[in-house]
């Protein structure tokens, strides 16, 4: 083959494989939207179908994409919503899903997305119920992640949250406060709708502490309008 129709052919791969990327990024981002809609539904019974819908369209995508990371990281954590929405046995199933996922996302990405998929892992392994979790391979997944992302808005938020429940308030408190300062330098990628349910929920959180609110006590993590994003 001539030199110029290798270059043209050079070309026009590149040009292709550039659009592909681009359509996939945005999806992952469109599907993120989505996965936030749905949580606005209060009842959760109510999330599972279009969760379920969202799932079966975030597959279809990544049997096109399998090198979209990112896509990974929302497949993961429509699956957790799904195993929080079930509150039964066959949850276990989506919560198997959603580690496979971010731990796919972390090894090909570490970080990507603001940490996402490891602070989602690892408030996963917290709150699972009983032997299917892992508090202390969660705490060490969280400090190691925070040493190479200092400043990364979700492993602050998720972390904070687990050393409220654990009952080690000042630290808690500290990361909350790193969230907040952090949202200026973290690499949310224009997440601004995810952010500004975060902060707000940060801020609402903040106000029960300081006031002692009893509904703090023993309070689920699935029963949270803040579960691992």
């Amino acid at each position: 083959m001539k030199d110029w129709k290798k270059g043209i052919l050079t070309s026009l791969l590149f040009i292709f494989t550039m659009s592909v990327e681009a359509d996939t990024q945005l999806s992952a981002f469109d599907y993120e939207q989505r996965w936030i809609e749905i949580l606005t539904e209060e009842n959760s019974d109510k999330r599972v179908k279009p969760l379920k819908a969202l799932l079966t369209d975030i597959n279809k995508s990544l049997n096109l994409h399998s090198e979209a990371i990112d896509l990974y990281i929302v497949q993961g954590n429509t699956n957790l919503e799904i195993a929080n929405a079930l509150h039964n046995l066959s949850a276990l199933s989506y919560f198997r899903a959603a580690k496979k996922s971010f731990k796919k996302a972390i090894r090909s990405k570490p970080l990507s997305l603001d940490g996402m998929a490891e602070a989602s892992l690892a408030s996963a392994l917290y709150w699972a119920p009983g032997w299917f979790g892992d508090k202390d391979e969660a705490i060490s997944l969280f400090d190691r992640s925070l040493k190479m992302q200092p400043n990364s808005f979700e492993l602050h938020t998720q972390y904070a949250y687990v050393l409220h429940d654990k009952g080690e308030t000042t630290k808690a408190l500290n990361h909350f406060k790193n969230a907040l300062k952090s949202l200026g330098t973290a690499d949310m990628n224009n997440r601004d709708v995810l952010i500004s349910i975060r902060k707000s929920e940060i801020i609402e959180f903040l106000d029960k502490i300081e006031k002692n609110d009893p509904s703090l006590i023993n309070q689920r993590f699935w029963d949270r309008r803040d579960r691992a994003s």
